[in-house]
């Protein structure tokens, strides 16, 4: 659990404000060996969020130290993306920014065009689409875990069209305690919630606050769309 904190400055994330050092290690040819030259890129986001959710291209290695993150890999351009989330536990809101820039790490030998992924992102929109990128983005949720949440809030979709969910309260408790049930490390626990669910909550709200119990179904059969796109990826 987080420790209390003061209200995080805003933040604003954007290409211009991204900053990325990038570096060759130099070889030397010898006769009889292939040598693969790996580089690094450094990449900066603003300081000043409770975490940073990075997406990194397939191809790369990461390591990832808050609000920066070093990758390594073969020469070529890539695109990096982050999800800053800002916890303001006083008000108990959770706010979050994207940002995304492309980096050029050097190298000897022919460029490679940047891995892409294993299947292009579905054609989604709305809920569907926050929770597919959300969960794609979360470094910690597999396409495997990504599955079983489909499957939960499917379940409890369909137990609101039966009735046997009477309240938006009753739904979201719900949907919290069969996402424990699910995934019953702790640890693990605290990861989805920061990595994905806190951030999803919060665009739940945009959307739901003060809508009918009907209108939260039809959330959910959104969210678990999004996660079930991801689930195959």
């Amino acid at each position: 659990m987080f420790k209390r904190s003061l209200l995080l400055a805003t933040f604003c994330i954007s290409l211009a404000m991204m900053t990325e050092v990038a570096g060759d290690h130099p070889a030397t040819s010898s006769r009889g060996l292939s040598l693969s030259v790996q580089t690094f890129a450094r990449v900066t986001a603003p300081t000043g969020a409770t975490k940073y959710v990075w997406a990194i291209p397939a191809g790369l290695s990461s390591d990832e130290k808050g609000n920066v993150v070093e990758v390594r890999g073969p020469k070529g351009k890539y695109k990096i993306k982050v999800i800053a989330v800002f916890v303001d536990f006083d008000s108990r809101t959770v706010t979050t920014k994207e940002g995304m820039t492309t980096i050029t790490i050097g190298g000897s030998g022919p460029v490679p065009d940047p891995k892409p992924d294993p299947k292009p992102d579905p054609k989604l929109t709305g809920l569907a689409k926050i929770a597919y990128d959300m969960s794609k983005a979360a470094p910690s949720v597999t396409p495997a875990m990504a599955g079983k949440l489909s499957k939960i809030y499917t379940g409890q979709a369909a137990k609101v069209a039966a009735g046997g969910t009477k309240t938006v309260k009753q739904l979201v408790g719900e949907t919290v305690q069969a996402s424990r049930k699910a995934f019953p490390d702790q640890q693990l626990q605290l990861k989805i919630r920061t990595e994905l669910m806190l951030p999803l909550s919060k665009e739940i709200e945009k959307r739901l606050k003060g809508k009918s119990l009907d209108a939260h179904r039809v959330g959910w059969e959104q969210i678990a769309k999004g996660f079930k796109a991801r689930s195959t990826q």
